[in-house]
């Protein structure tokens, strides 16, 4: 998974017009096949799949991943994803994580 940073321009403006308060982790992920049950305690985080198709638990809730949607898990849900779906028929899964504010200490693992 990769991470990208928004960096503060000479204007005090972060890259893509968030403000200096907002502080947002970017990250991209490939076919993972499943990340640990987790929350965050102070960060909203926001999924967009760009292809194949995943699967998110929400607080033991299920909700299909699929391109072009964006999937909203409020800070202190407890979540996780999963490539679950048949690469040849549903394509490689590529989403992205979006975290705001950008807190990489406030992630707790539940199991």
């Amino acid at each position: 998974m990769k991470s990208y940073k928004f960096r503060n321009d000479s204007k005090g403006k972060k890259a893509g017009g968030f403000t200096e308060s907002e502080k947002i982790l970017f990250s991209e992920g490939y076919n993972l096949e499943k990340e640990e049950r987790h929350f965050h305690i102070e960060s909203d985080e926001y999924y967009l799949t760009v292809s194949g198709c995943g699967l998110i638990e929400i607080e033991k809730n299920f909700y299909v991943m699929k391109p072009s949607e964006v999937i909203k898990v409020e800070k202190g849900e407890k979540h996780r994803i999963a490539n679950v779906y048949d690469e040849k028929r549903y394509g490689q899964f590529i989403h992205y994580a979006i975290k705001i504010p950008d807190n990489s200490d406030d992630k707790i693992i539940v199991d």
